[in-house]
């Protein structure tokens, strides 16, 4: 384990870790409400670069597949790339309000959009190693059926995706449900007036819908593909573990020690989720198949803001509320 200081005394609010694990980029707000981007050496321990200058939120941060890119998430703004070698960046997908992103296993990027003046709601997909031009581009447009996708989890083999959309208009009661925003510092929930919610599953290839999950929920911030036939959705305070079809729920978890989720990732290996909460300082690791607790890591960080786990799984670290980062080695 070490620590590694950024010199930033704010929140890092994102990291991501290079497929090598050898690199770790973060996300901090800067004076005069400016974001900023760092790349960081774990080796060396030596600052790489700095990338951007942003003045809305960056909420989440991506590695290409070969590792010289960056896809960045930016509040109200859309989606950037971001050459690491020379700094270059550009806006690959415009949105005036809400974006999300997620990388498949087929190493294709799926940006989901929402409402903005030029760009119907959409997801589109990308070519990591070419990310100027969409491979493939869904814009829906049946309003007042217009769903956006505010989380998006791929299948395992990246054939197809989790989404939890919003929708306007008339939709089947026991699908439905308030949606909500949730805030990622003070991790309050937020109501989206006008705007009903549904569980789908959708293809990667042609964004069709596949099924629709009966499971009523209110203000899970993470989906999984757990096992083999469930899903699992995370809130601030519990577990929640359903059949994929049904949407039966099979198993509750709350929380423990009154402590709320901050972060909830899926481990590489697929055996282990690993939560970072919001007053404890520690980290939990939880074996899949039971939803229980196998072990603690108990760091000496102040008010953990982000969580990361490299592709490969070997590192983890955590970026706290005064810029240092805490890296360990998942056997330790």
């Amino acid at each position: 384990m070490f620590i590694l200081d950024t010199g930033n005394a704010t929140p890092l609010n994102t990291l991501a870790f290079s497929p090598d694990g050898r690199f770790l980029a973060l996300s901090f707000e800067t004076t005069g409400a400016m974001w900023r981007i760092q790349v960081w050496d774990l080796v060396t321990h030596e600052l790489v670069c700095g990338l951007m200058n942003v003045r809305r939120q960056i909420t989440r941060l991506l590695f290409s597949s070969c590792g010289k890119v960056l896809f960045v998430s930016v509040f109200g703004v859309g989606v950037w790339f971001a050459e690491i070698a020379t700094g270059r960046h550009e806006l690959i997908r415009h949105a005036q309000h809400s974006v999300r992103m997620d990388l498949t296993s087929l190493n294709i990027l799926l940006v989901s959009t929402c409402y903005s003046d030029d760009v119907n709601p959409s997801v589109s997909a990308w070519d990591v190693n070419d990310p100027l031009k969409p491979v493939r581009l869904w814009e829906f447009t049946e309003d007042p059926l217009t769903p956006f996708c505010e989380i998006m989890c791929p299948s395992p083999d990246g054939n197809n995706f989790l989404a939890l959309e919003w929708r306007k208009g008339a939709i089947p009661p026991e699908n439905d449900f308030e949606p909500f925003i949730r805030d990622t510092e003070s991790l309050n929930y937020y109501p989206i007036p006008d705007f009903k919610g549904m569980l789908m599953i959708r293809s990667t290839h042609t964004c069709k819908k596949i099924h629709c999950i009966k499971l009523r929920a209110l203000d899970y911030f993470a989906l999984y593909y757990h096992l083999d036939e469930n899903i699992l959705t995370v809130s601030n305070s519990q577990i929640v573990c359903a059949d994929i079809q049904t949407g039966e729920i099979k198993q509750i978890v709350q929380s423990p020690a009154s402590s709320r989720f901050r972060e909830f990732i899926l481990h590489p290996n697929r055996r282990h989720y690993v939560s970072l909460h919001d007053v404890k300082k520690f980290v939990n690791v939880w074996d899949v198949a039971t939803l229980q607790i196998v072990r603690t890591y108990k760091w000496p960080f102040r008010n953990g803001c982000s969580l990361a786990v490299s592709p490969d799984g070997v590192l983890c670290a955590i970026g706290d509320s005064q810029g240092k980062v805490v890296v360990w080695d998942w056997e330790e």
